[in-house]
């Protein structure tokens, strides 16, 4: 059995308990019916992820500006930024689409529901 072997099959054992231990997609300290503090708590890491965007894009802008500063690690330190840039964006847009999903989820919660409710002009609705 090759070592990339033992590898997987310990990670996979790994994660299979890491499962079990703890359900998937629960946030530590918050109810799953807590939609209001679920909201807040998305909108807490989308700001996180935007200031370290934003950080992380005035870096690259340095960058861009005065390349020559950088000498041979200049590409390395280019492309890793780029890269801190891109998950950054895509944590951003993971976080607001979370906590507008909480919103609508919240306010049709908060709207009454009139199941009985009938149209009585309507022949075609009532209940014979």
């Amino acid at each position: 059995m090759t070592a990339f072997n033992r590898f997987v099959r310990a990670s996979g054992c790994a994660f299979i308990f890491c499962l079990s231990i703890s359900p998937a997609f629960s946030i530590e300290g918050i109810h799953d019916d807590d939609h209001a503090s679920l909201i807040k708590y998305y909108e807490d890491r989308a700001n996180q992820a935007a200031m370290h965007l934003q950080e992380h894009q005035s870096q690259l802008e340095k960058y861009e500006a005065h390349p020559y500063y950088y000498g041979r690690q200049g590409q390395d330190f280019r492309s890793h930024t780029l890269a801190n840039i891109h998950e950054y964006k895509k944590q951003l847009n993971d976080n607001l689409r979370h906590a507008e999903l909480y919103r609508k989820i919240l306010s049709q919660q908060q709207m009454p529901i009139n199941k009985a409710k009938i149209n009585i002009e309507d022949p075609a609705s009532t209940v014979r």
